[in-house]
């Protein structure tokens, strides 16, 4: 059985959102302590000021759906911004699942700009540089279920946006059993 774990399947113990429009930290928590992780906290480096009713916070990545994103908030194609999953103490991953871009719908998609290459980091040092594929469906990094406290994921390089240059993730999940 594969087990994912997002904010949507959770019993949400806590839901805190940074007030800062710069830095967006959201944090989840299963109910009764989960069994893969003692707590799961989604951080951003920076966030897209909402927009035509839209919000772009780390929130959107474990929704569980296609009409939101995060977006990155700072000038240019987002190239250095960060998302960082973290466990609150050790868990042991075995790879992040991603919908790349703004996957609302077709125009949305590459209206924005998404991540090409990220460099992905873990607690323990291990880093390296992946490429994401340029559609709208699940994509994989795996991350070979060592004991790491966290895991991040750098923006390097992008797919243009046909309007904008805001690169967005539409989702991430953890994913700690496999198939």
């Amino acid at each position: 059985m594969t087990r994912f774990v997002t904010g949507a399947g959770l019993t949400l113990a806590a839901l805190l959102v940074a007030a800062a429009p710069v830095v967006a930290d959201v944090s989840v928590r299963a109910s009764g302590g989960g069994q893969f992780f003692n707590e799961l906290r989604y951080r951003a480096s920076s966030v897209l000021a909402p927009q035509a009713g839209n919000t772009y916070g780390v929130e959107n990545l474990f929704d569980g759906s296609d009409r939101t994103a995060w977006c990155e908030g700072v000038a240019g194609n987002g190239a250095g911004e960060r998302i960082t999953v973290s466990f609150g103490g050790q868990a042991a991953p075995l790879r992040l699942l991603i919908k790349n871009g703004y996957a609302k719908n077709e125009a949305v998609y590459f209206d924005n700009a998404r991540p090409r290459t990220v460099e992905v980091r873990t607690s323990t040092g291990a880093a390296w540089r992946t490429q994401l594929a340029n559609g709208t469906g699940w994509q994989q990094i795996a991350l070979g279920g060592d004991w790491v406290e966290w895991v991040s994921l750098t923006i390097v390089d992008t797919y243009a946006g046909a309007k904008w240059a805001d690169t967005c993730i539409n989702e991430i999940q953890v994913d700690f059993e496999g198939y």
